[in-house]
């Protein structure tokens, strides 16, 4: 059979909504470990304090500290996943499609929406010679024009609609 066994076609889009949602749950665990390892020194660093050696069970400026840290945790948890949500679902993703077996239909529907990207490499390297010459007559009563024929068995069969007035044929 002369038919691709497979067509492949790609597309640009953007990111489906439970994509964005567990890429985020996922980025979660590892966000707080580090933000939950790195926001205490930095509190202890920027409030840091002469005091005296003394032993006080609460110490008022610990519970500060502390209370920094959990308000900064938070920000920061809430800011980072504002930021990824907001760019993983807006950026551009390219997106493959394998239609198995296409019909003549099938094909000239996907060659109409992705005539750069459509790929229909064939399995034979050689043509039958039947359907090649019913795919030139039917082709050629509906007024499409074959534009290329492919010779490697990985290249396009790209179809463009010609008016039939355009070709004059010579005996």
């Amino acid at each position: 059979m002369c038919a691709p066994q497979e067509c492949t076609y790609t597309y640009s889009g953007h990111n489906n909504v439970v994509y964005i949602v567990t890429t985020i749950i996922g980025l979660v665990g590892g966000l707080t470990k580090v933000l939950q390892v790195i926001i205490p020194p930095i509190v202890k660093f920027v409030r840091k304090e002469k005091r005296p050696k003394e032993e006080v069970a609460v110490d008022p400026h610990d519970i500060g500290n502390q209370l920094i840290s959990t308000r900064l945790f938070v920000v920061c948890l809430l800011a980072a996943l504002f930021i990824l949500t907001v760019y993983t679902a807006l950026i551009d993703v390219t997106v493959t499609h394998t239609v198995t077996s296409p019909s003549l239909e099938q094909y000239e529907k996907l060659y109409k929406n992705y005539p750069l990207t459509l790929s229909c490499p064939l399995l034979q390297q050689r043509f039958c010679v039947a359907e090649l010459d019913q795919l030139l007559k039917q082709s050629w009563q509906r007024g499409v024009f074959l534009l290329r024929l492919p010779m490697d068995g990985s290249s396009v069969i790209p179809v463009l609609e010609r008016s039939m007035s355009n070709i004059k044929c010579e005996d």
